[in-house]
C-alpha cells in the first residue's frame, strides 16, 4: 500500500509541475508568438477547456442525482466518517473526474444518495 501511495504522490507532483510549466508557457506572450509553440499553446488551451467542460458535465450529472439528498444526513456522515474534509473533497472530485461517462457520474450520484 505504501508503494501505491508513493506512486500516487509522485504522479500528483508530476502533473502539478506539468500544469505549472504549461501555464507559464501560455502566459509568456513572446514565446507564444513562435509559430510552432503558438499552435501547441492553442491545442493545450483547447484540450484543457474540453477537460474542464467534461468535468463540469460529470459533476452536474452527479449532483443532479443528489438533488433531493437531506443535508442533515450528509452532515452526520461527514462528522462520523471524515477526519479531513479537504482531502476527502479532493478525492471525491478526483473520482468523479476519472469516470469515463456522464452516465457513470449519474449512477455514482444515485449510489451515493442510496448509501447515505
Amino acid at each position: 500500500m505504501k508503494e501505491l501511495s508513493l506512486l500516487d504522490d509522485t504522479m500528483d507532483i508530476v502533473v502539478d509541475t506539468g500544469e505549472e510549466i504549461l501555464d507559464s508557457l501560455i502566459k509568456n506572450e513572446a514565446l507564444a508568438m513562435i509559430p510552432g509553440v503558438k499552435i501547441g499553446v492553442a491545442l493545450c488551451k483547447a484540450g484543457k477547456g474540453y477537460a474542464d467542460y467534461r468535468l463540469r458535465r460529470k459533476l452536474e450529472s452527479f449532483l443532479y442525482e443528489c438533488r433531493d439528498l437531506d443535508i442533515s444526513k450528509v452532515e452526520k456522515f461527514i462528522q462520523k466518517n471524515v477526519k479531513n474534509e479537504k482531502v476527502v473533497g479532493n478525492l471525491f472530485l478526483d473520482e468523479i473526474y476519472n469516470l469515463d461517462y456522464d452516465k457513470k457520474a449519474r449512477l455514482a450520484g444515485r449510489l451515493y444518495k442510496y448509501c447515505l
